[in-house]
């Protein structure tokens, strides 16, 4: 795991043991953080797939792709966390939306 997806992996467990940090969101900040993430999604999804091609164009042409492939993972590393933290808005938003939070 690199040292980004490790600090981000550390976070995320840090807020998952103290819940009562995300249950105080209202609605509103919840969809705004909710569409950030959503954008962060798409520009990840980009990086990914852009990666991808490059790996496939270095070894094609015979280059070590060792460098560009431990990138990608880095990358998809990276676009799996963001998108286990916008389902966990999903779920916060839906819980916000049960308990009538914000509007």
């Amino acid at each position: 795991m690199t040292r980004v997806a490790q600090r981000l992996a550390e976070n995320a467990a840090a807020n998952e043991m103290i819940p009562c940090a995300f249950s105080i969101m209202d609605k509103v900040t919840i969809v705004d953080h909710l569409h950030k993430a959503e954008d962060h999604d798409r520009e990840g999804s980009v990086h990914v797939e852009n990666q991808k091609s490059m790996v496939l164009d270095l070894e094609a042409d015979g280059y070590d792709a060792t460098q560009a492939r431990e990138l990608l993972a880095s990358f998809e590393e990276l676009l799996a966390l963001r998108r286990a933290d916008r389902d966990r808005l999903w779920t916060e938003l839906q819980a916000a939306e049960a308990d009538g939070r914000g509007s």
